[in-house]
């Protein structure tokens, strides 16, 4: 028998009523100092399926309601054994990862901006290298935009470029203290007011995904 893995969390708290994939049920393993939320698996892996993913979710958020999970990504299938090892072995970077997103949320921004003057596809590494400088250039512009209008309510972010979307898109992951939340999104109200020939899609609270940085597990 596998293990599936939800979250991984570094305080005891009640497992809520509900039921894991394949209909098991939600448990606590201890090991070390964390405590990581699992359900027994029949298999090596997980189908993708719209079901599954939910289920995924609903788990880790049962214990956002209750404190600040540690995310594993969906799928993450392990025997016991490796488990521990995984947690041994990574003992550090899991403990400073708990330690940032405490007390946080995960809050998505997407922002697409008006398309990008259109020049014949690049026929050298240096026309390559000018396209690419246009579109690092464009990410950095609206980050910095976002950054302003949310300056002190976000802990940390995470900035990349959406490929191949018909018009130019930033995705922007946010680090938000709780408290700070309903703020935070005041001030993106605003911003949104203000920047209209940009199209912004938000989402969240999410569980911080995008601000995981120890391995993922095999």
């Amino acid at each position: 028998m596998s293990l599936y893995l939800f979250c991984l969390i570094d305080d005891l708290v009640e497992v809520p009523p509900i039921a894991g994939l394949q209909n098991e049920s939600v448990r606590i393993l201890r090991i070390g100092d964390f405590s990581v939320v699992v359900s027994d698996f029949r298999g090596n892996q997980l189908a993708p399926s719209k079901d599954n993913i939910v289920v995924h979710e609903r788990v880790i958020e049962k214990f956002m309601d209750k404190t600040t999970p540690l995310p594993f990504r969906f799928g993450s299938v392990i025997s016991e054994p490796k488990l521990h090892q995984f947690i041994t072995e990574n003992a550090a970077s899991l403990k400073a990862d708990l330690e940032k997103v405490r007390g946080c949320v995960e809050m998505g921004l997407k922002v697409m901006t008006p398309a990008l003057p259109q020049g014949p596809e690049p026929q050298s590494g240096t026309e390559f290298l000018e396209a690419r400088k246009r579109q690092l250039d464009l990410q950095s512009t609206v980050s910095s935009i976002v950054d302003a209008s949310v300056a002190g309510l976000v802990q940390h972010a995470d900035v990349s470029l959406v490929a191949k979307t018909a018009r130019p898109m930033v995705r922007i992951a946010h680090l938000v203290l709780r408290y700070h939340l309903d703020e935070y999104k005041s001030h993106l109200d605003e911003l949104v007011r203000q920047r209209t020939e940009w199209a912004f899609l938000r989402s969240g609270p999410w569980p911080p995904y995008s601000f995981v940085t120890a391995p993922r597990v095999l």
